[in-house]
């Protein structure tokens, strides 16, 4: 004889009855909840279903009597708005109504407005006096202009402009005062002649030390400047020349093949210097400088 035939042999608690009944009542709940979970499910979803299909939404009830509703008021509007047609005597009021009504009930357009009958507009009568009264004063009133005319005495043309070919300027000698690297003041007079001009010299130093003369050239004309000639004449104090010097002050670099020229583009100004170093020691600073000649793009070489 086994352990488990002796246990079924001694009689139970009744703690033991009590908690084996429990356990068979949970079970048997546990049963019956899947049981009715498995069938009530499927008929819910085809009761959703099937309501989705025939259109029983939430707050539908009442969609069918609504309907009748509205349906019975559009007729009552389309009735009345006959009727003032009639009575009022005018088929095409009573035209347009309807066909406002039909429009509205085949559409299904709730808020289709129905045409409001349209009231003949009562004739005026005017008078003999009034009529000659506006004749006189559309006599004396000043004839208006067309709008055309009146537009071109606004925009009135005017004359075209003449067009500039790099005016000539006169001769003239320009006196101006510069300080020189030892502050000394230096008298530079400048000779303009034409589109082209050299001026602003000033004495200084370059980046090694020497002293070197330096000045601008200006291109005034409309066309690159492609080369140009200047004249440097270094003076006493009396006025009498020590030294005379050419250079072109469009070359930026010289080299063993020849130097480097830059044109200078129309109303540019250049920087332009000259080694004073082998200038004689009597001079202080005057200078008279001179453009002798240039050469404009797409032309000959010209002088002052």
């Amino acid at each position: 004889m086994n352990l488990d035939e002796l246990d079924s042999d001694r009689p139970l608690s009744r703690r033991e009855r009590w908690s084996r009944m429990m356990e068979e009542q949970g079970r048997r709940v546990q049963r019956w909840v899947t049981i009715g979970v498995l069938l009530i499910l499927p008929v819910a979803f085809w009761l959703i279903f099937i309501a989705r299909e025939k259109g029983f939404e939430s707050g539908s009830m009442f969609k069918r009597e609504r309907a009748a509703a509205e349906w019975k008021a559009k007729g009552e509007s389309g009735q009345k708005a006959a009727a003032a047609a009639k009575a009022s005597g005018s088929g095409e009021v009573g035209k347009s109504a309807g066909g406002s009504l039909l429009g509205g009930i085949i559409g299904g357009d709730e808020g289709a407005p129905l045409d409001p009958p349209k009231r003949p507009a009562p004739e005026r009568y005017v008078s003999t006096q009034e009529m000659e009264r506006a004749t006189r004063m559309q006599k004396a009133a000043p004839p208006a202009p067309p709008p055309q005319a009146e537009k071109q005495q606004q925009e009135a043309p005017k004359p075209p402009a003449e067009p500039r070919v790099g005016a000539e300027r006169p001769a003239q000698s320009v006196a101006l005062k510069a300080l020189d690297d030892q502050g000394n003041a230096v008298q530079v007079t400048v000779e303009t002649n034409g589109p082209v001009a050299v001026g602003n010299f000033r004495l200084g130093g370059s980046v090694l030390g020497h002293r070197r003369l330096q000045g601008d050239l200006v291109n005034w004309a409309e066309q690159t400047l492609e080369s140009a000639r200047v004249e440097l004449d270094f003076l006493d104090r009396n006025g009498h020349i020590l030294a005379r010097r050419q250079l072109d002050p469009l070359v930026i670099a010289g080299g063993v093949f020849g130097d480097q020229v830059k044109p200078l583009e129309a109303g540019m100004s250049r920087v332009f210097g000259l080694d004073a170093r082998d200038l004689p020691s009597a001079w202080k600073g005057a200078v008279r400088a001179r453009v002798l000649t240039y050469t404009l793009a797409g032309r000959e070489a010209a002088t002052p």
